[in-house]
This record gives C-alpha cells, sequence and structure tokens, in this order.
C-alpha cells in the first residue's frame, strides 16, 4: 500500500459536512417548492377579493424588530407608515434565501399572493385582517429587479395560543385546587374561557371552510390573540382553495401534497398520502380542542385513535363537547362533522357564556 503524500491536504470533515448539508437543505427546498406548485396545479379555482388590495410601497414602511420567522417568510413589526407612527401592524415577507432562486422565489410568491388573496377575500372576527400588500404582481417586480416586492402587512397579535397554552399548564387543576375557593372558582371561569375559544375557532373554521379554503396546518403557533384577546386563526401559507363543491359528490378528495403541516395535528389521511379535503381541518380542530380542555400535547402519533377523547377529557366539561371533539378525530373523514355543524353544536351551548369570559377578562386581563 502506497502512503498518501505528505502535500497531500485532506478535505476537512466540518466543511465536507457543511457542503453536503447546504446541498440537502437546497434540494430539500427545491422538492417543497415543486411539491406546491403540484397543489396550485390541482386546486386550480382561482379566489378574487370583491375591491382591490391596498398597495403600500416598501419605502413608505419603516420596520422594527423581527418578531418570528417561518419556511419562507418573517415577521417584522412596523413602526412607521408614510413616516408616521404606526402601532398595531406587521409586515409579512420573503427570506432573502429565497430570493437568490428565480424558481423558489415564483413558486414563494405565489402563495404569498394566493394568502393575500384569501385574507382579502374573507372578513371575520376570528380570522387576521389584511391591511394591505406590496403589489399585484410580485414575480413582474421581481423579475425587474425589485427585491423587496413581496410582502404583506398584517394585524398585529400579542401572543399565540401556544403561549397562553403554556400559562394555562402552569395552571392547571392540579395546581389550583391546593388553593382558595377564590381561585377554584377563576379556574372555573378559565374552564369556560377555552370553551368560548374553541368555539370562535370553529367560528374562523366555519368561515374559511364556506370559501372552501383548506387551511392545512391548524396549529396553537397559528392561532393568536390581538390586544382584545379575541382569538385569531392566521398564517395561510400552506392554505388552499379547493374546487367548487360538486353537488354529486359532495366529500370528495383531492390528491394534494402529503405530510403538509405540522404533524402533531396532522390528519391520517395527510400522513399517509391519501386523498383529503377539508375534513383534514377538522381533524386539526379535535385534536387542538383535545389539547385545550387537558392540557396534554398530543405525542404526534399520526394514527392515534382519538375518537374515545370523550372518556380521556375530564368529566366536568360537557358530555356535548366532549362528543364534539370525538367525532372531530375520527379516522375516516367521512365520519367527521362539517365546520358548520361543529359551529352551530358549540355556539348553542357556549354562545350565551361570553358574560363569563368578559368577568374573566376584568378580573385576570386578556392575556391570563
Amino acid at each position: 500500500m502506497t502512503a498518501p503524500s505528505s502535500s497531500a491536504t485532506p478535505a476537512s470533515p466540518d466543511s465536507t459536512t457543511t457542503v453536503r448539508t447546504a446541498k440537502k437543505v437546497a434540494s430539500g427546498l427545491q422538492s417543497k417548492v415543486i411539491q406546491m406548485a403540484e397543489d396550485r396545479s390541482r386546486t386550480t379555482r382561482p379566489i378574487a377579493p370583491p375591491v382591490p388590495i391596498k398597495v403600500i410601497p416598501y419605502e413608505f414602511i419603516g420596520t422594527g424588530a423581527l418578531l418570528g420567522t417561518g419556511s419562507f417568510s418573517s415577521g417584522f413589526a412596523i413602526k412607521e407608515l408614510f413616516e408616521e407612527p404606526s402601532e398595531g401592524l406587521v409586515m409579512k415577507k420573503l427570506r432573502p434565501e429565497v430570493l437568490r432562486s428565480p424558481v423558489v422565489f415564483a413558486a414563494c410568491a405565489a402563495d404569498l399572493k394566493m394568502e393575500g388573496n384569501i385574507l382579502a377575500t374573507m372578513s371575520h372576527p376570528n380570522v387576521v385582517r389584511l391591511e394591505a400588500w406590496s403589489c399585484e404582481n410580485m414575480i413582474e417586480e421581481y423579475l425587474r429587479g425589485s427585491y423587496v416586492s413581496s410582502y404583506l402587512i398584517l394585524e398585529r397579535l400579542d401572543e399565540t395560543l401556544e403561549d397562553r397554552m403554556n400559562k394555562w399548564t402552569r395552571k392547571s387543576p392540579a395546581f389550583w385546587h391546593k388553593f382558595s375557593r377564590r381561585k377554584v372558582l377563576m379556574h372555573t371561569m378559565r374552564q369556560h374561557e377555552k370553551c368560548i375559544h374553541i368555539w370562535r375557532l370553529a367560528q374562523a373554521l366555519e368561515h374559511i371552510h364556506s370559501y372552501r379554503v383548506l387551511h392545512r396546518d391548524l396549529k396553537p403557533a397559528n392561532i393568536g390573540f390581538d390586544s382584545k384577546g379575541t382569538l385569531k386563526l392566521f398564517d395561510f401559507d400552506l392554505a388552499r382553495v379547493l374546487p367548487d363543491l360538486d353537488e354529486g359528490d359532495p366529500d370528495k378528495a383531492y390528491q394534494l401534497t402529503a405530510l403538509v403541516g405540522s404533524r402533531r395535528y396532522m390528519a391520517a389521511e395527510v400522513n399517509h398520502g391519501q386523498p383529503y379535503n377539508l375534513k383534514a381541518d377538522i381533524w386539526s380542530f379535535g385534536v387542538l380542542a383535545y389539547q385545550m380542555l387537558t392540557n396534554i400535547k398530543p405525542n404526534g402519533g399520526i394514527d392515534r385513535d382519538y375518537s374515545k377523547t370523550n372518556k380521556m377529557i375530564p368529566s366536568d366539561w360537557s358530555e356535548e363537547l366532549r362528543s364534539v371533539i370525538s367525532r372531530c378525530c375520527r379516522q375516516n373523514p367521512l365520519e367527521r362533522p362539517s365546520s358548520e355543524r361543529i359551529q352551530k353544536q358549540l355556539e348553542q351551548q357556549y354562545g350565551s357564556q361570553l358574560l363569563v369570559k368578559n368577568l374573566s377578562d376584568q378580573e385576570e386581563g386578556p392575556t391570563q
């Protein structure tokens, strides 16, 4: 065996690993973009807002702190609009990495534009409000050399459901029972507050489903609260607009991209690459509601049988609520109720309990 030459310099293991990782990330990003494009080709029904979306050029916006980062976009606080102080708004714009590839940018800009059209078309107190966007033709502006041409301006939310769940977990029944009757009463009021939030989420879901919009990423991090404590559904990055309802087959499913969303809240049919429809959101809603009521985070087991949640949720919750969540978590999508039916059932039970929530807000503030 010939000994290696002393002049030969072997590649650094660290640098080799870095290159491989970069290639893997780039390959994964390209693959994800292709899947996104395939989704759009399969769900071709356009959605257009009733009135043109307001355009605010980038040079008239003063951005502040970075608030959060997703796969393709980042959120920044807006400090100024037209050189005047501004509060309560956030800019969601594509990340710099996306701009480096025209192919990746085109797909991400198309989805950002779709999100803008979806939000501008809908108007609901429990869906985040779109204030403005960069322009109508994001891709054309990019090709002209404008790299700040793709963003949305949205209402700013103070906290997410994930943040609030963490607070609930720290103040679970095991904590409350050790203290005074007054704090036990406050825990009971928090139970009612959770029910109201579940009902509000059902209202948001019914509204977007009425437009045939499939969210595909319902999770605590994509549900927030404004300064008044109102629940808001946001982040429509992965949303798709399904074709108009087929009267001959109202439960028709579509062969969309598998493994879209967060595994903890992902319906089995999405995980297994089977055709799916709006009922995939219903599964996610059921698992979310289960987590809100029990303070137990889903373990990510896609095939876990949540259909017996009515027996797993504490008995001090109403039987009707437990039954609704149980039906949402059926493995067979055909057995899950529609968002309209869920909303009506919860409205009958919790519509009159808004007074309880208001009392709770006055006692502890909107973020408790």
